[in-house]
């Protein structure tokens, strides 16, 4: 797990966040106590999330929710044009709070104005991925 310590913390509420989703899907907007800003948004199979930022690296966290039979959520990252890393969350027998689910390496730096381009995508049927917040480190802006 990455130390966040001094990061900036985006809440999955922010407008910054671009939500596409999959035909005759909807948001779900739920919250409880232990997550960042009380807020999660669910994306299920299709859906994206997309993020434009100018930092180093950048993470994405979120719940864990307790693994129903139709198995763990699957969800992909990609920055930019780089390779798409495929993550499947770990099953578990309880709700897990605030956890890292994938951060990018070191990215290239940037000229002021431009942006990378996080997109993450939940790809398992049946189950909804819980995104809580994007974070990135303090040399960023």
């Amino acid at each position: 797990m990455a130390d966040t310590t001094g990061w900036t913390f985006v809440d999955d509420r922010d407008p910054g966040i671009i939500f596409s989703l999959a035909p005759g899907d909807a948001l779900v907007y739920e919250g409880m106590e232990q997550e960042y800003d009380q807020t999660t948004t669910g994306l299920n199979a299709g859906d994206t999330a997309t993020y434009y930022f100018n930092a180093s690296s950048i993470g994405v966290f979120g719940t864990y929710d307790l693994t129903g039979d139709s198995g763990p959520p699957i969800s992909v990252y990609q920055v930019d044009d780089a390779a798409a890393t495929t993550v499947t969350a770990p099953v578990t027998q309880t709700t897990l709070y605030r956890q890292n689910f994938w951060i990018s390496p070191q990215l290239a730096s940037l000229e002021p104005g431009a942006f990378h381009t996080l997109v993450i995508t939940a790809t398992a049927p049946n189950d909804t991925l819980w995104l809580d917040y994007l974070a990135y480190p303090p040399d960023s802006e």
